[in-house]
């Protein structure tokens, strides 16, 4: 069964009111027990939060949820943060 929350990106310190400085993310024990594929899920989609995706918008890769693709960054995503970063 899926984690619905079993981790969160928060930002601690706005450089702008749209740019972060430096997040924290934190991972729920909940999904220490989850299958290895469903860990990299919440730890890719954490740090695409991390890198400035927002939960919606994005199809495939770690950003889109779900569990079909194991925490992988898709190229759409590879090239969002190439972009940006």
């Amino acid at each position: 069964m899926p984690c619905n929350a079993c981790a969160t990106a928060v930002c601690n310190q706005y450089d702008s009111p749209t740019l972060c400085d430096h997040f924290h993310i934190v991972f729920d024990s909940d999904l220490l027990v989850k299958p290895i594929g469903q860990k990299r899920q919440g730890a890719c989609h954490e740090l695409g939060h991390s890198v400035g995706f927002p939960d919606a918008g994005h199809t495939g890769g770690c950003m889109a949820g779900g569990t079909h693709n194991a925490g992988i960054l898709n190229t759409h995503e590879i090239d969002d943060i190439d972009a940006k970063w």
